[in-house]
């Protein structure tokens, strides 16, 4: 059976299991974050999450609602994170105090989320990025 791929717009979050594939483009001065795990209790709950986010309202509210489902996973059926990764503009190429300081506040919200396990990597803001978990779980990102 073919994956079903489900496209993550700006400032919304999904998570999904099985043969979902999650993605997401187009990442310039964005934030997206990409987590996988599983269930040792047996639980048959979503396994992958991801959001795509940028400087606003909506973006912190993508944000917050996704690191809550996590949570909330973890705490009543048992999750796992076996990987997280973050994809980040890298705010050198920004002259902006105010853009750095979001971007090192939602850093630091999902290291916390995953005590200190995810991979971050940051790009120039000129570059445009796509991050997507497949279907067996694996996280890829990179220059499109």
């Amino acid at each position: 059976m073919a994956a079903q791929e489900t496209d993550v717009d700006m400032n919304e979050w999904h998570c999904a299991k099985g043969n979902t594939v999650l993605s997401t483009s187009g990442l310039c001065t964005c934030i997206r974050v990409a987590i996988v795990g599983e269930y040792p209790t047996g639980c048959d709950g979503p396994d992958r999450f991801l959001v795509h986010i940028s400087e606003s309202e909506e973006g912190n509210e993508a944000a917050t609602a996704m690191s809550n489902a996590v949570s909330k996973a973890m705490e009543d059926h048992g999750f796992k994170i076996t990987k997280a990764a973050l994809v980040s503009p890298d705010t050198s190429s920004e002259d902006d105090e105010y853009f750095s300081e979001w971007v090192q506040g939602v850093i630091d919200s999902f290291k916390k989320l995953t005590d200190g396990e995810v991979e971050v990597e940051d790009h120039d803001t000129n570059e445009i990025w796509g991050l997507e978990i497949n279907s067996e779980k694996e996280i890829f990102y990179g220059p499109e």
